[in-house]
């Protein structure tokens, strides 16, 4: 069976949203601890990443992690419009020094990301649908820039039934045991 080719133009006219918030405590004992973790060897653009990739779990970041955890939360009823929650399934710092950037890339694997081409003030969490493609520019600065990225998913249900986007991740995976 020949697979039909259909004439189609793109048309890209729906906004991508974004989520700013606005860490709204004072994170200087945050900032110590990501600065004395141990890191990874340099990779080939100059950044560093934590050696430990589930940095979330450490108790010295509970309060952070309660940040992303808030935000999430908005960004998933405001932008995706359900009040079933996401998880973070993977956390990391990277450092760059001065010189170093990161590659553009996507997050196949997660459905928010945090971080983007864009100027945040420290202390700024920003939260994007993990297809758009994103990258860190070159640091030319003396000294180190730090962030904290993750990803995403859900494991329960997203959406609603009422808009025709409700899905439960255990229902379609014991449904798809039972073909």
């Amino acid at each position: 069976m020949t697979e039909e080719k259909y004439k189609a133009n793109l048309i890209c006219i729906f906004p991508t949203n974004l989520l700013v918030s606005e860490y709204p405590h004072d994170f200087k004992k945050e900032f110590k601890f990501i600065r004395e973790i141990e890191y990874d060897n340099q990779q080939i653009t100059g950044v560093f990443r934590s050696k430990d990739t589930y940095i979330l779990r450490r108790p010295e970041l509970e309060n952070l992690k309660k940040f992303f955890y808030g935000s999430l939360n908005t960004y998933c009823e405001s932008v995706i419009g359900t009040k079933h929650r996401v998880n973070i399934t993977q956390s990391w710092i990277q450092r760059n020094g001065r010189g170093s950037f990161t590659h553009e890339h996507t997050h196949p694997n997660s459905i928010i990301s945090e971080s983007f081409t864009f100027n945040p003030k420290p202390g700024e969490l920003i939260l994007f649908p993990s297809h758009l493609r994103h990258n860190v520019l070159i640091n030319p600065k003396e000294e180190s820039r730090y962030s904290l990225a993750f990803n995403t998913f859900c494991f329960e249900e997203l959406g609603t039934k009422e808009s025709l986007t409700h899905l439960n991740i255990k229902e379609a995976i014991d449904e798809g045991k039972n073909i």
